[in-house]
């Protein structure tokens, strides 16, 4: 490590440099020229120099290198959903006046079963993110893991008493024992004993690289699955398609792509709209017609799985699906109209204004209702 790292600053002033408006302006200016570089550059040899030569003028003016990512300099919260969207470590659920519990718990089980449960990703991911510019820049593992995690605690390792008078003796009489059955001298023997006793390193420095170790883990599991798209059931799949497909460049064959992989989603939803008793191999057109119409009006809502929703977060979404399920007219007289009123839920609504779409011979419009409704789905809190 630097005897002084970052220019002499503090790693507190480091970390404030990340609510200087010009400081992120310009580093996200440096990451976004240091991208364009390292994907044209003929090889390593050119890449190196050109991104020396990119970072020299932003080190001169701020006396640090620019963060490693640009989450750190807006920590947009549509990045992951959009991430695990396109990669397909998610599920959709959708509830229609007529689906049971059961079914619901057992679409649940199976989404769960693909997609990992991850609590918290945000703040996770931003932890490891600073450690790893804060450790660029010459931090030593203890000073980030007071200012990063707030440990006041474990920031360095035992001295041999402390070890000592930590472990209960039975056990410690147990490494010692451990150790000369080995053959080990005496001397070998305590030392062993000793480095068992007061760990390798200090727990908070075993923190900050545990956290750099699975977020790096994580990364890669990530572009597996941003290459090759995990499935955890056919309306996620069909909707992640759709999603891959709008990320490309506006083109006309993309429009038409576009347009294909709607009419998938569409019949996947109508697949799954179609009620217990109905015949699963019915193909006829006046059926599908009368399916496609009842997908488009009747009351019926998505809730999303994601790796980090909760349990209670799922039970809350589908009681408040089905509160509007069977909610009376405004004016308080006679049952609940079976009309979809408008709006409903804003997720299948943006779709049923896609399904909609389709009826339309203009591609580019199309795409300008898949794409809206892909926004609806990437909101925040949605």
């Amino acid at each position: 490590m630097s005897e002084k790292p970052a220019g002499g600053r503090s790693i507190g002033e480091v970390l404030d440099l990340l609510k200087d408006p010009d400081f992120c302006a310009d580093a996200h200016r440096t990451i976004m020229e240091a991208a364009e570089i390292t994907a044209r550059a003929a090889n390593a040899k050119e890449r190196q120099a050109r991104l020396e030569q990119l970072g020299q003028p932003f080190f001169e003016r701020w006396g640090v290198a620019p963060p490693t990512s640009g989450e750190l300099l807006d920590s947009d919260p549509r990045r992951r959903c959009s991430d695990v969207i396109a990669s397909g470590r998610w599920g959709v659920v959708p509830v229609f006046p007529w689906t049971a519990n059961r079914q619901i718990l057992s679409s649940l089980k199976t989404i769960r079963s693909v997609i990992r449960k991850q609590h918290r990703d945000a703040l996770i991911t931003r932890h490891a993110q600073l450690v790893i510019w804060l450790q660029i820049l010459g931090f030593d593992r203890p000073a980030i893991a007071r200012a990063v995690f707030q440990r006041r605690k474990g920031l360095r390792r035992p001295t041999k008493a402390e070890a000592i008078d930590r472990m209960p003796e039975d056990q410690e009489q147990q490494f010692y024992e451990h150790y000369r059955g080995l053959g080990l001298t005496p001397k070998q023997v305590e030392q062993k004993v000793y480095k068992k006793l007061r760990g390798s390193e200090a727990p908070a420095s075993a923190a900050v690289r545990m956290t750099e170790q699975r977020y790096v883990e994580r990364l890669e599991r990530l572009n597996e699955h941003l290459a090759t798209p995990v499935r955890s059931e056919p309306l996620s799949c069909m909707l992640t398609t759709l999603y891959r497909a709008l990320l490309n460049e506006n083109s006309i064959e993309n429009n038409t792509a576009i347009r294909h992989h709607a009419i998938a989603v569409r019949d996947a939803f109508l697949a799954a709209s179609r009620p217990p008793r109905a015949r699963a191999d019915c193909t006829d057109v006046a059926v599908q017609r009368q399916l496609l119409e009842a997908l488009i009006s009747d009351r019926w809502g998505i809730v999303l799985v994601f790796p980090w929703t909760t349990d209670p977060e799922l039970r809350v979404s589908v009681t408040k699906l089905r509160t509007l399920m069977r909610e009376r007219p405004q004016d308080g007289a006679g049952h609940a109209d079976a009309t979809r009123p408008a709006p409903f839920e804003p997720l299948s609504d943006a779709l049923i204004s896609l399904f909609r779409a389709l009826s339309d011979q203009d591609d580019v419009v199309v795409r300008r209702y898949a794409a809206g409704a892909w926004a609806t789905f990437l909101r925040p809190g949605a």
